[in-house]
């Protein structure tokens, strides 16, 4: 949606899903927008009548002493009824999602695609720019979270970041929901919105999808930002709330005692609560232990009572999963109403080249020396490595990353998967750098390319990729492709990232110092070769890296400079040719 107001984006190579990739930042202007007229969404026929507005100033006093969680009091506040019977006496449904043997067919297995959604998280910070909610790092941390809640259910998210610089919602009531959500909902028929902001009562809540706002400007999910920090996973509670899912205590502590919708110690209903034949009956309870006492509707005692299910109040440190009928709703409800929120599973965007020069550019001509224009930006082309950025609109999910030789005319070669990415240490340069070997063709390699092992945002999540394959004078093919997708499918491939290296062995400045190589071999290269070897730095050390050791002088280490690349860079000043195997005599190559 257009809003009336300046906006400056941001892109940050990070993102963080446990396994998802970069992400798009945006910082919004200081001014509160003007609030836009914005088209109902129609009503699905499963879905009750549209309630009434929310009383904003007054619905979250109904909520318990301690309780964090106000889906459920908002929801009642709208109009709507507590569930607790219909005319007839029985336990009304909300849609065919309630049906059991409907749900049944949604309950997914180890063959069911992965359903991947859409969040926005709108983090609210003071005017000036300070006191954010949340940290870009607490948002990739949360999302890394949240996907590993919801990965064996075969559900993931992918996600942007905005932070919004104002003081009016930063520090918010229930009063100020209407307006904020009319001012920054983002296209909410096409993704979840989230809010981050600090709320007066320590509570979060979200939006059931069979209530009329959840595809509007009404829905999405309000969070603490107490319930948002390193450490909660109260997210993947108020994201089942939005996906379909009742507290496992609804049928015992939000419906009249006894009623029709009343879950009973000791059975297992599909027709009352929350709907989940395989979730204990149960009170409330904020403790991670067992509940304890007896059910006054027919004296049985509790026994089981599921703290360790994220629908519970159990808490983080105690949940740890959602049951297969809770799996099957959400599947359901998505198929029902909110396939719009779905992420195009076989979508990827192209791979980016590094931006070591910060130029943008639309021709080569705008670019220095050999720097060529791809993809906007002016890259430096390397005698023995292609480096490789993230692409922000990824999203942090897991792909693989093919690389391929391009043999002129038409006719291209598998070299293998881009392998995992090592951190090394480079003397003389602050940063560590992303290192990679290409991998056998066979076992592609699957990670989230901005996260490390712990799910860390990397600093810079630029991947240098530098072994047997990577010579002088060649072109380069990088296609990302992800986790679901056929690898014999070329349509299910991103559009390709071509990059080039320097023609030259030997070739890794131009005439002065600190620009890229230009075509020529000269004592130019050998001087930037010595001075990386003096670790005194004037050009990236990957610009000059030539050589591995004496053991294996054919992959390059990028660990150091050393004599064995000073003597490459003189041997290319001698007219000498790149000494080891080509491109498709290394291992794993699978070449014509």
């Amino acid at each position: 949606m257009m809003l009336d107001r300046a906006s400056a984006v941001v892109c940050a190579r990070m993102k963080a899903p446990r396994r998802r990739g970069a992400v798009a930042v945006v910082l919004t202007a200081l001014a509160l927008p003007a609030a836009l007229a914005v088209a109902a969404e129609p009503v699905p026929a499963s879905s009750p009548p549209a309630a009434s507005p929310v009383d904003d100033s007054s619905w979250d006093q109904a909520l318990e002493p301690g309780s964090w969680c106000g889906t459920f009091e908002r929801y009642i506040a709208k109009g709507y009824g507590d569930g607790s019977s219909d005319a007839f006496g029985g336990c009304p449904l909300d849609g065919q999602c309630d049906d059991a043997p409907v749900r049944d067919g949604f309950i997914p297995n180890g063959f069911t695609p992965m359903s991947t959604y859409s969040i926005h998280i709108h983090v609210f910070c003071a005017s000036n720019g300070t006191n954010c909610a949340a940290t870009q790092s607490t948002v990739d941390w949360q999302m890394n979270s949240l996907n590993s809640a919801y990965d064996p259910s075969r559900i993931d998210f992918t996600y942007e970041t905005s932070f919004h610089n104002n003081s009016t919602f930063r520090f918010w009531s229930s009063g100020e929901e209407n307006a904020m959500k009319s001012a920054y909902a983002d296209a909410p028929n096409e993704k979840l919105n989230v809010y981050v902001v600090s709320v007066s009562g320590g509570y979060s809540f979200g939006t059931f999808p069979w209530d009329s706002d959840a595809t509007g400007n009404g829905g999405g999910i309000v969070m603490d930002q107490g319930h948002f920090s390193v450490g909660q996973d109260v997210l993947a509670h108020e994201a089942g709330h939005c996906l379909g899912l009742w507290h496992t205590h609804h049928g015992v502590s939000e419906v009249n005692q006894c009623s029709s919708c009343y879950e009973r110690a000791g059975t297992s209903d599909d027709n009352a609560g929350d709907r989940c034949s395989d979730t204990d009956p149960t009170p409330v309870s904020y403790s991670c232990g067992g509940q304890g006492g007896s059910d006054p509707c027919n004296g049985v005692p509790w026994g089981a009572t599921d703290p360790q299910n994220y629908m519970s109040y159990g808490g983080p440190g105690c949940w740890n999963e959602f049951t297969p009928q809770q799996a099957g709703r959400v599947h359901c409800w998505t198929d029902d109403v909110l396939s719009g929120w779905l992420f195009d599973p076989l979508s990827i965007a192209t791979p980016q080249p590094e931006d070591s020069l910060g130029a943008i550019c639309s021709s080569d001509a705008h670019c220095a020396n050999t720097a060529t224009c791809v993809g906007g930006i002016c890259y430096v082309p390397k005698n023995r490595y292609v480096s490789i950025a993230p692409n922000p609109s990824n999203g942090g999910r897991l792909s693989a990353r093919r690389v391929l030789l391009d043999l002129g005319g038409g006719t291209t070669a598998l070299l293998g998967w881009l392998g995992e990415p090592v951190a090394t240490t480079v003397a003389g340069e602050v940063e560590p750098k992303l290192v990679a070997p290409i991998v056998n063709f066979f076992s592609r390699h699957l990670r989230d390319w901005n996260v490390d092992d712990q799910g860390v945002p990397f600093a810079d999540a630029t991947v240098h990729l530098g072994d047997c394959h990577i010579s002088p004078g060649q072109t380069y093919i990088i296609q990302a492709i992800i986790r679901e997708a056929n690898v014999g499918d070329e349509a299910s491939y991103s559009d390709p990232l071509v990059l080039t290296t320097t023609s030259f062995y030997g070739d890794v400045v131009g005439e002065s110092v600190g620009t890229p190589p230009d075509g020529n071999r000269n004592f130019n290269d050998i001087a930037s070769v010595v001075r990386g070897f003096q670790n005194i730095q004037t050009e990236p050390k990957v610009w000059l890296e030539l050589q591995g050791g004496t053991a294996t002088p054919e992959l390059p280490d990028l660990t150091d400079i050393g004599f064995s690349d000073i003597n490459a860079a003189v041997a290319g000043f001698q007219g000498g040719t790149y000494p080891h195997a080509a491109p498709c005599d290394c291992p794993g190559a699978v070449c014509p």
